[in-house]
């Protein structure tokens, strides 16, 4: 199996549409470009992309951006001209989105951890509330 290119795409799908290539290439681009602007957005862990599939954020490359867009804010910490201060406020807000996506992760991997838990914990109580089985058959 080849991937194809997107672009690939455009005049066989304008063909079997009967409908211009440029009409097909501007519905590409705008789904693209929301599959861009949701992984970007870092609101969600994953983002699922029907038959195509799901993009999951890792977290050891949000460790890697939370320590690098850390080091650059205390590089910028006294910002001296306006594009500085633009600068040190764009990485500020992906620093943000970061940290976000960071503790949603984390609050995920606890609540799977309280769920494997209790899960446990019944099973246990359970065993233990059951009464045991006569073997000789009284």
């Amino acid at each position: 199996m080849n991937p194809k290119s997107y672009k690939e795409f455009i005049p066989i799908t304008a063909d079997e549409l009967d409908i211009k290539k440029s009409v097909v290439e501007d519905c590409i681009d705008f789904f693209y470009s929301r599959v861009r602007k949701s992984l970007v957005d870092m609101k969600h862990k994953n983002v699922h992309v029907h038959n195509f599939g799901t993009f999951k954020a890792k977290k050891n490359e949000l460790d890697r951006l939370y320590k690098k867009y850390q080091n650059h804010l205390s590089i910028l910490e006294n910002p001296e001209t306006f594009s500085q201060m633009k600068i040190k406020k764009d990485v500020e807000e992906k620093f943000q989105k970061v940290a976000g996506l960071y503790k949603i992760i984390n609050e995920e991997s606890k609540r799977k951890i309280q769920i494997k838990r209790s899960k446990y914990e019944f099973k246990a109580n359970d065993n233990l509330e059951k009464p045991e089985r006569d073997p000789g058959g009284n």
